[in-house]
């Protein structure tokens, strides 16, 4: 394949992560390349667990009916402790109404990188395979990368450069950037099995045992599980493992009547929990795996990186198509490594409590933890917190620098603040708030409740004298979800709400002001405005 000598963006790396920022660069019609050291696409399943707000990405990418074809629905996760049920949780029951998307959904990473490979050919794209970045160097106004394909070496020159290439990332090392965390001592296994076994094909099962923890996660083929358990001999080493101990893990200490029919692949590791102090330096940014690394607890890993991806692309792309100063960029870094942190503190808890062997905790893991659980999935409060927590869709970038408001008027608590992602509600049978956002620009939602007011045809009018191509006038309809959405939010006066090309809410205000919002597109240098 043809190596370019110059490029706008080079991607190093086609996981999950890499692929995402490609496919959001090609939907923005910014010019890419994207290596990978590897000779394909992976063949194992890998990363399997996708959560609500990666598949409204794929929404907003169009892909998402696709997507839902191929993955399993997980609807319920059931606990077993000792051998019995201690409590079920239904996905869908809490995230009806925050979501098109209220489960998690099984698919091996084979089959997600899969269709973002799809996605990149529809657009004229490839991933070049077999190639690798072996050197960085940086200059005042570009990144020169040296990388080898075949046994041949190039040169390639772009202004911006994104490591996506895992947790052994050769760019962060060029880049000496630290990777602070530590290595937990347990050994870890993930096998794809096929099961002789009655549970639900919908259904997680955790089950937690004196001296085991296993999960086991269904895929769409029938009898198909994906297994992960901590094993208890961390001395051992992890090359000595085989599949009879695999057989042995699941068949005998669990008390669950399954059967090993056929083993696909198993594998068995250490587990990492580590983060980058910085996302960037310079024009060189770090995402997924090279920038942090974790326990597989909640199924959050190709996510994170996902959304890490999502988070950068639309900032590349409007400073270099619209005219955004080059420090928008800086707000990747404000807003993502927040994120990484919290991630990896609240994996790291959950692993610790998981297979600590203090007496104590195993106490409390079997004996207590299950009445809390009954208590606490009692509350429907608990029970969507949790689903909003681990589909992702709770995150939010209350601190970014990019965050606004007008001065005067009040919306409720339940309205979409600064940060925030613009919540899922429905308009009408065939449209919901988020069908209004799926162009790759800004959008400025315009609702209209006091039609003496002239102040949103005076914003409209201003638009239509400038030429900025980054924006785009929405008037939301008044619709069946319409005036439940004004009552709820607290809109008494005709309000407007900046939407970031990610759907989160930049800006937001009642009653809605030209001058006001003007001086916000001014202080956070949004791009002059030309008449």
């Amino acid at each position: 394949m043809d190596i370019p000598g110059k490029t706008r963006i080079l991607i190093v790396g086609a996981g999950p992560t890499g692929l995402m920022m490609a496919c959001q660069l090609c939907r923005f019609q910014i010019d890419f390349l994207i290596i990978d050291q590897k000779p394909g696409p992976v063949q194992t399943s890998n990363a399997f667990g996708v959560q609500a707000r990666t598949v409204e990405i794929l929404d907003q990418m169009g892909v998402a009916d696709e997507f839902l074809e191929l993955a399993q629905r997980a609807e319920n996760v059931t606990f077993y402790v000792s051998g019995k049920i201690a409590r079920q949780f239904h996905f869908a029951k809490p995230g009806a109404g925050k979501t098109k998307f209220p489960n998690i959904y099984l698919l091996e990473q084979f089959e997600t990188e899969k269709l973002l490979l799809d996605f990149l050919a529809q657009h004229g794209k490839k991933v070049n395979w077999n190639t690798r970045l072996t050197d960085i160097k940086e200059t005042a106004d570009a990144v020169e990368s040296v990388i080898c394909q075949d046994g041949r070496t190039y040169e390639v020159s772009s202004t911006y450069l994104i490591g996506a290439d895992g947790a052994s990332s050769t760019v962060r090392e060029k880049l000496k950037i630290a990777f602070h965390g530590k290595t937990f001592p347990q050994n870890f296994m993930l096998a794809d099995v096929y099961l002789d076994w009655d549970s639900p094909q919908h259904h997680i099962v955790t089950a937690m045992e004196k001296n085991q923890v296993m999960g086991f996660f269904p895929f769409k083929e029938k009898n198909k599980y994906r297994i992960f358990s901590f094993l208890d001999d961390s001395e051992k080493d992890i090359d000595e493992f085989s599949e009879n101990d695999i057989k042995n893990n699941t068949e005998n200490l669990l008390g669950l009547n399954i059967k090993i029919k056929k083993s696909i692949w198993f594998s068995v590791f250490k587990l990492h929990s580590r983060s980058v102090t910085a996302f960037r330096k310079n024009n060189c940014f770090l995402a997924g795996d090279s920038a942090h690394v974790h326990s597989p607890a909640g199924a959050q890993g190709m996510n994170t990186g996902i959304q890490d991806a999502y988070n950068l692309a639309w900032k590349l792309a409007m400073v270099l198509k619209s005219g955004f100063p080059n420090r928008l960029l800086e707000s990747y870094d404000e807003e993502r490594k927040p994120i990484a942190r919290n991630l990896l503190k609240n994996t790291d808890l959950a692993f610790q409590f998981t297979v600590s062997k203090n007496p104590f905790f195993r106490f409390i893991r079997l004996r207590i933890f299950p009445l809390a659980l009954k208590i606490l999935l009692s509350s429907s409060f608990v029970r969507k917190t949790g689903f909003l927590r681990l589909s992702q869709l709770n995150i939010k970038y209350p601190d970014s620098g990019m965050n606004g408001s007008g001065a005067r008027g009040s919306f409720s608590a339940d309205a979409p603040s600064p940060g925030d992602r613009f919540p899922f509600f429905p308009l009408s049978d065939r449209q919901t708030s988020l069908d209004l956002l799926k162009n790759t620009g800004f959008n400025l939602l315009m609702f209209n409740v006091d039609s003496s007011d002239t102040e949103l045809d005076a914003i409209k009018s201003w638009k239509n004298r400038t030429e900025l191509d980054w924006l785009t006038m929405i008037d939301v309809e008044p619709c069946p979800g319409y005036a439940q959405i004004i009552q709820k939010w607290n809109i008494r006066q005709n309000s407007i709400m900046l939407i970031r090309p990610d759907m989160h809410v930049a800006y937001r205000s009642q009653p809605a002001s030209l001058r006001d919002f003007q001086s916000y597109l001014s202080e956070n240098n949004y791009p002059d405005p030309a008449p």
